[in-house]
């Protein structure tokens, strides 16, 4: 060491711990970056997987909520078809019988009065006639 100046000495140190500090950092920032796509990669898994749930969820919903509506139409549309059938044999049963025609023009009334309100009251008929 008497051949070396002493600043030389100390130069090469610092030089040398400068080098292992810089190899450091660039070894942190490889871990972060490394860090960071792992993270991105597993967000990306996870989210693809909430959409598709979420897409899943919404479908079976817009699907019940479609089923719920034709079955509750089906019901109104039976409900309608047995009144219908209610008045279309009391006609029947009008028609058949021969008792006094006041009473009969009376009943026949009431009958068609009641048919038309039914049908008016029927969703879905633009219009009917006897």
């Amino acid at each position: 060491m008497s051949g070396m100046p002493r600043s030389s000495l100390f130069f090469r140190k610092r030089s040398s711990s400068r080098q292992s500090i810089m190899w450091l950092l660039g070894l942190l920032l490889l871990v972060f970056v490394a860090g960071m796509l792992l993270l991105s990669s597993l967000n990306l898994t996870y989210s693809r997987e909430a959409l598709s749930e979420l897409r899943r969820e919404q479908i079976e919903e817009v699907v019940g909520a479609g089923l719920a509506r034709i079955n509750a139409r089906q019901s109104a549309l039976a409900s309608y078809t047995a009144t219908l059938a209610n008045v279309g044999e009391s006609f029947q049963s009008l028609a058949e019988d021969s008792d006094s025609d006041a009473g009969r023009d009376q009943l026949r009334s009431q009958l068609e009065q009641t048919l038309q309100a039914h049908l008016l009251d029927f969703e879905g008929a633009a219009s009917a006639g006897l």
